[in-house]
């Protein structure tokens, strides 16, 4: 017989609360002003150089390449 995991339901139970409240969560989110020097926006990546969004672009894709296939893995060990 398997076991429950508590922790896997657990997580279940917070994405659909969040998904539930996520317009709640959206408005709160951009009441707050998180942009006091350009610090959380994209325009330093559009004013660097072309070989800078280059390498940029493919950290970021090795990124996601790296947690799916983390991800991948852990599915087929358990």
């Amino acid at each position: 017989m398997n076991n429950i995991s508590f922790k896997k339901i657990g997580m279940a139970f917070l994405v659909i609360f969040l998904l539930s409240r996520s317009r709640v969560i959206i408005e709160l989110l951009s009441d707050i002003d998180l942009n006091p020097d350009g610090l959380f926006t994209l325009e330093p990546l559009r004013r660097c150089s072309a070989e800078a969004r280059y390498v940029v672009t493919i950290l970021f894709l090795a990124f996601c390449f790296v947690v799916i296939w983390k991800l991948l893995r852990r599915k087929k060990s358990e």
